[in-house]
């Protein structure tokens, strides 16, 4: 029997907007979800679960994002995120929804394998809410800038 991955990688559509800030909603919903029961109990030592989120390149060309990306998951909870969250395989919808600025954001087991530096960072260190985390650095730079 081959071993089970650690981590999998999750695919996402539809969240089209700027890739930014769908970037900031997509994090803040997924932690909402992601940080409680029942997801919560398969938080570490190191706090609430980790995740990482990539949004593919636009290609399109336009204001708006494609609204294709990556979702990072360890294996329990990516599992258990489909079982609620994705397209089911027999091709009935999900068990729930997930919407990010009135748009519904389809979830399906992703074809590749995860980069191996994600699933290190993810099984290693904390989740980080990104808002406060750029709210620290403002912070910081505006305490530098009175020294």
């Amino acid at each position: 029997m081959a071993d089970e991955p650690v981590a999998i990688e999750v695919h996402m559509k539809g969240s089209a907007s700027r890739p930014i800030r769908i970037s900031l909603q997509l994090d803040a919903e997924l932690a909402t979800i992601l940080h409680r029961p029942p997801y919560a109990t398969f938080s570490s030592v190191l706090g609430p679960t980790n995740f990482h989120i990539y949004l593919f390149k636009d290609t399109r060309g336009g204001k708006s994002h494609s609204g294709s990306g990556s979702l990072t998951l360890l294996r329990n909870v990516a599992l258990h995120f489909l079982q609620e969250y994705g397209e089911q395989p027999d091709g009935r919808p999900p068990l729930k929804n997930f919407h990010i600025g009135g748009r519904r954001v389809k979830f399906s087991l992703g074809r590749g394998k995860p980069r191996q530096d994600v699933v290190e960072r993810i099984q290693r260190f904390p989740y980080v809410d990104p808002i406060a985390a750029k709210e620290r650095k403002a912070a910081h730079r505006s305490f530098k800038a009175t020294v």
